[in-house]
């Protein structure tokens, strides 16, 4: 069943037993993010966002290693060969509260597709014209687990949608040892330093390693300028945007792309968590009337 959060500005849908995917987010009834497609699978991969945990993007072909130990997740979509966004996105979660403007789900895996038993928990607020969302994972293992935490929107764009944000370099998710020092190429179409339009004839597919946090998206769905502000675990980003769809994501994330394969992935954000700990993150979405 769908829940829906209101105020006297925003409105936003959820569904718990579909990852906890966000179905819709409108202010003044205009779509935000990209709406629910209306099938009865209800896929993540359709909705308007969704949340990435134990970790984002990518691990090459499931295989990694951590703590000397080698582990093969099982590949979990089709559409890659590579395991994809962790398995909250597609696992059923529980509503443990639930007010007019927020809903908090747990979700608790027992420890088979990902080697190690967690509890997590998401969290959606809306506090005026914000939207807050949060998750954290407490590891219930008896030894220590990898992890890293993401979310997915799809904001509404254009040909007229611009985008601003500050980060350290950029490449393609497995592919560090080729980054791109923005700081050397600002005239890059991959560095948002300048305000610029995120629609173009090439696809953007790329991380973003040093994101400052803060992120600009004007014009979007033609309705409203939005500011993105992420806590400090969150320092790294993806941006997704295909030139032939009507959208752009700007996945805030804990990690880089494909770090869970570096020998180094802690210098990438990998966290470990030791077991009865906690790791959180967070962001928001503040929308005001385009200017």
């Amino acid at each position: 069943m769908t829940i829906i959060l209101q105020n006297e500005a925003l409105t936003l849908g959820v569904e718990p037993k579909h990852g906890g995917q966000v179905s819709l987010f409108k202010m003044g009834g205009f779509d935000v993010f990209r709406p629910q497609k209306a099938t009865d699978a209800l896929s993540a991969l359709d909705s308007g966002s969704f949340v990435l945990l134990p970790f984002s993007n990518r691990i090459k072909q499931g295989f990694f290693e951590f703590d000397g130990k080698r582990y093969q997740l099982p590949i979990n979509w089709q559409g890659d060969e590579n395991a994809i966004h962790g398995n909250g996105w597609y696992s059923a979660w529980e509503v443990e509260k639930q007010t007019e403007t927020s809903c908090e789900l747990r979700y608790e895996h027992d420890g088979s597709w990902w080697p190690w038993p967690f509890v997590a928990r998401l969290t959606y607020s809306l506090e005026g014209r914000s939207l807050k969302m949060a998750a954290e994972v407490r590891n219930i293992a008896e030894e220590c687990m990898p992890v890293g935490i993401g979310f997915h929107p799809y904001f509404l764009a254009n040909a007229d949608t611009t985008m601003q944000f500050n980060a350290r370099s950029a490449y393609l998710p497995f592919e560090s040892h080729s980054a791109l020092a923005l700081g050397q190429a600002v005239e890059s179409r991959l560095n948002f330093s300048r305000t610029k339009p995120v629609k173009s004839s090439e696809l953007i597919d790329h991380n973003y390693d040093g994101w400052d946090g803060i992120a600009h998206l004007k014009n979007c769905g033609a309705k409203f300028d939005v500011l993105i502000k992420a806590d400090e675990n969150m320092r790294h980003a993806m941006v997704y945007s295909p030139p032939s769809e009507g959208f752009v994501c700007f996945e805030p994330t804990t990690h880089s792309a494909g770090a869970f394969n570096l020998e180094n992935g802690c210098d990438h954000g990998v966290r470990r968590l030791d077991p009865a700990q906690v790791f959180t993150a967070g962001f928001s979405i503040e929308l005001t009337d385009r200017k």
